[in-house]
């Protein structure tokens, strides 16, 4: 279909997908090694179907690029880490406190 209609293989996947959406084909066996995917056709595709399926398809999500990610995973263990030295600045200070000595200060 794809060489038929001078398609090129990139889009694949997103016309296939595209497809699958509205309806108008099934995989009715699975390609692999040097066997070829065959598909049976439900249903010509249509403008309205196709307006249909791109209404109803969730839209895309945006990855976090990895270093947004990674800054923010910085900025949580640092916010966690600040958080356990006040914890142990008060528990230190409890314990001081109760015994009146200065066996933990250091």
């Amino acid at each position: 279909m794809f060489a038929e209609l001078e398609l090129a293989v990139p889009y694949y996947t997103s016309v296939m997908r595209r497809l699958q959406d509205m309806d108008c084909v099934k995989q009715l066996r699975r390609g692999g090694g040097n066997a070829v995917s065959i598909w049976g056709l439900i249903r010509p595709p249509t403008q309205e179907l196709f307006e249909t399926a791109a209404d109803s398809r969730p839209p895309p999500t945006r990855k976090k690029p990895i270093s947004e990610v990674l800054q923010q995973q910085i900025r949580d263990l640092t916010a966690r880490q600040s958080r356990l030295e006040q914890q142990v600045e008060l528990l230190q200070a409890v314990v001081l406190g109760s015994e009146g000595g200065d066996q933990l200060a250091g």
